[in-house]
């Protein structure tokens, strides 16, 4: 410091513009504390640099593949919804199948009880009457029987 100030006093005796100087040096410092602080920061932009090629600069693509996957996502919801809705209309007809099934075999059942009934009665059918051949008919038995 002792050498600065002497130097400072020589070269002002000599007509030497010293605050120049000071402010070149001092312009110096700050330059250097600059170089130090990029030199330690460095790395972060690589980093960054890294980061924007993977990142940002991929952010088209990454919008493609995300309308890309949106599309098929919405593709595979209706055709779910289709199947579903397919399914659905399947097991109607088949409960309708069914009930019409269960119906016929009441009335199957009815009738044959209202067959073995009038086996039975030996009043509505005397046993020379009956026969084991089968004959045509519009009715179902448990009409005829009824009639």
């Amino acid at each position: 410091m002792e050498l600065r100030l002497s130097q400072t006093s020589e070269l002002s005796g000599k007509g030497v513009d010293t605050t120049a100087i000071n402010t070149y040096e001092q312009r110096i410092v700050n330059l250097q504390k600059e170089q130090e602080f990029i030199r330690s920061n460095r790395h972060h932009v690589y980093e960054y640099d890294k980061d924007k090629r993977e990142f940002f600069d991929m952010e088209p693509e990454f919008q493609e593949k995300k309308k890309d996957i949106s599309r098929r996502l919405a593709e595979q919801r209706d055709k779910y919804v289709q199947r579903a809705l397919k399914l659905k209309n399947n097991i109607n007809e088949t409960k309708i199948e069914l009930d019409d099934k269960n119906n016929e075999k009441k009335t199957i059942v009815h009738d044959s009880e209202e067959l073995r009934k009038f086996k039975e009665d030996i009043y509505f059918c005397p046993p020379e009457s009956a026969t084991l051949e089968e004959r045509p008919t519009k009715d179902s038995s448990g009409n005829i029987i009824k009639m």
